[in-house]
């Protein structure tokens, strides 16, 4: 075979491939995620650059708050916990929030049990401090949405 049979092969193939690829991104994207998303996520796991921009780890943290408005909003104006930790600002979200781990999976990872409530906008003093979480936090909302009212 000559060079230029040769190279007339490769460009058909890379053609096909390429053309295979595009076509079936989303298929080839599937067979390498890592697992489900989490619950919240799920509606968006068919679309991984929902979250995920190619060759480019970085630019997640800005993916994630484009639907995290709440907490872009707490980072840029240093209120709740994620405005008020220290590497809120400059930290990849996955440090401590990761994904692809089922649906049922609890990937915020809070302890109440050590949780340092001076982290928030409601530090907790005089009888707060004595004060259950269930007290303040209802089951199956966030954290965050708890009343500052005291009653």
């Amino acid at each position: 075979m000559n060079l230029r049979t040769a190279l007339g092969k490769a460009l058909f193939v890379t053609m096909l491939l390429t053309s295979f690829a595009q076509s079936h991104a989303q298929d080839i994207e599937t067979l390498l995620m890592p697992g489900k998303v989490i619950e919240g996520h799920a509606e968006v796991e068919a679309e991984c650059s929902s979250c995920h921009k190619s060759f480019n780890k970085n630019a997640q943290r800005s993916l994630c708050m484009d639907c995290h408005e709440d907490v872009a909003d707490d980072v840029n104006d240093g209120f709740g916990f994620h405005g008020r930790h220290p590497d809120a600002s400059t930290a990849q979200c996955r440090t401590c929030h990761t994904d692809h781990l089922g649906r049922e999976a609890d990937v915020v990872g809070l302890d109440e049990n050590s949780f340092d409530h001076g982290m928030t906008d409601f530090e907790l003093v005089g009888k707060h401090g004595e004060a259950e979480c269930v007290d303040c936090h209802e089951a199956e909302k966030k954290h965050r949405e708890a009343s500052s009212d005291c009653f």
